[in-house]
């Protein structure tokens, strides 16, 4: 008899790099054979259109929860107090319809609740570490959420890190049962191809401006304002420049009003939230691709924009260093650095032969990020504490004694 799943966590429409990599994830763990459902959110306009995630993954029984917009951030807001009340409702309805097997955590923000419910029903529990605003060490040691979100980690079989510097913290932690499967991507989707003149044609840009694209949402965490400070210096070296932001923006009226004080109004585009069908022919219609982020778990971008034979120019921080070796298949400068993110996009944009070398190398050292063999790690991973279902648990204060 098939394995039963229950997962909790973000899932597409929500408009963030963590929901596509665990739906893609999912829906190999579905088609693998085992049953899934699955509990997430969904804004009220996204439902209004239909659940085109649910439509298209007949395999996964999703349980929709209504919020008013994503919150998944450190720190316990109104929103996810509410959110929590609703998660536990529909939890405790899936134990007993559906009867799981093992319970997935599919994020952080998840774990400061759902170990404790999987706990009183004595089912395993698989953590899933994405990172993103939790990829700074201090927050884990110095603030009561992250001391709670530890505690609540210890009550995982398992923990599974994007990343290797997230692996290497939660071993920092005192955690022995952690192993790192790296984000991974469709390699065959994003690959060098022929640019779009339609796009151009779209962003109302000229054959002979230079392409600069800036994938991910436009919160305060990404430093989208590094990227128009600099852009304000760099335009004046070369004004062929033309800027895609692409990603969803809370914080539009301060981006115009900084692209106005800059001068650079003229040379930036901003789409919002680029569905993720055509995010190929954007990379491939980017000269350099820029990352200002100050933390990340390991972005997709990083390998979405590598995979293409783009030059990444990324800020220099852990995430970015498992992936760019400076000079040889990208690009880093130093957080914050305007100055330099300037001076290296200039220098980018004026030499092809180095745009084209890097993004070869770029290529290269991406081909072991394929989307089919993270998938067969999960799987793995899943048999690993399945297969140990008969391990005595006991429980103490919350927490599970080793």
């Amino acid at each position: 008899m098939a394995h039963r799943i229950l997962y909790t966590g973000t899932l597409p429409p929500h408009t963030g790099g963590s929901a596509l990599s665990c739906s893609q994830i999912l829906t190999g763990i579905a088609d693998a054979g085992y049953l899934v459902a699955a509990i997430a959110p969904v804004t009220a306009a996204s439902l209004d259109g239909g659940d085109l995630f649910a439509a298209a993954n007949p395999g996964i029984r999703m349980l929709r929860y209504i919020v008013p917009h994503y919150d998944n951030g450190p720190g316990e807001s109104e929103l996810q107090q509410a959110e929590e009340v609703q998660v536990c409702r529909l939890f405790e309805e899936s134990v007993r319809s559906f009867r799981p097997h093992l319970v997935v955590v599919g994020r952080e923000s998840f774990a400061r609740y759902v170990p404790t419910l999987a706990s009183r029903h004595k089912l395993p529990i698989l953590q899933w570490s994405r990172g993103g605003p939790y990829s700074e060490y201090p927050y884990w040691t110095q603030t009561e959420d992250g001391k709670q979100l530890v505690r609540n980690f210890r009550k995982a079989e398992r923990i599974i890190a994007v990343a290797d510097h997230l692996t290497e913290d939660l071993l920092r932690l005192g955690f022995d049962n952690v192993t790192t499967i790296p984000n991974a991507i469709d390699l065959s989707s994003f690959s060098p191809r022929a640019s779009s003149g339609l796009l151009r044609e779209e962003f109302q840009i000229a054959e002979d401006q230079m392409v600069v694209l800036v994938p991910g949402n436009l919160i305060p965490r990404k430093r989208p304002f590094d990227i128009v400070r600099s852009a304000g210096k760099a335009t004046k070296q070369n004004p062929s420049l033309v800027y895609i932001m692409a990603g969803r923006s809370f914080l539009q009226d301060e981006l115009d009003r900084v692209c106005e004080d800059e001068g650079v109004t003229a040379h930036f585009r901003f789409p919002g939230w680029v569905d993720y069908e055509r995010m190929p022919d954007l990379y491939n219609l980017a000269d350099i691709v820029i990352m200002a982020s100050e933390a990340e778990g390991l972005a997709r971008a990083y390998i979405e924009a590598m995979a293409s034979e783009c030059l990444l120019l990324t800020s220099d921080i852990p995430a970015a260093r498992e992936l760019v070796v400076d000079g040889e298949n990208g690009m880093l400068f130093p957080v914050g650095d305007t100055e330099k993110i300037a001076e290296k996009t200039v220098l980018a944009a004026g030499d092809r032969s180095l745009r084209t070398r890097i993004g070869r190398e770029s290529r290269k050292s991406v081909q072991n990020r394929s989307l089919d063999k993270a998938v067969r790690h999960y799987l793995r991973e899943i048999e690993t504490v399945l297969n140990s279902g008969n391990t005595k648990r006991c429980f103490a204060g919350g927490e599970r004694q080793r």
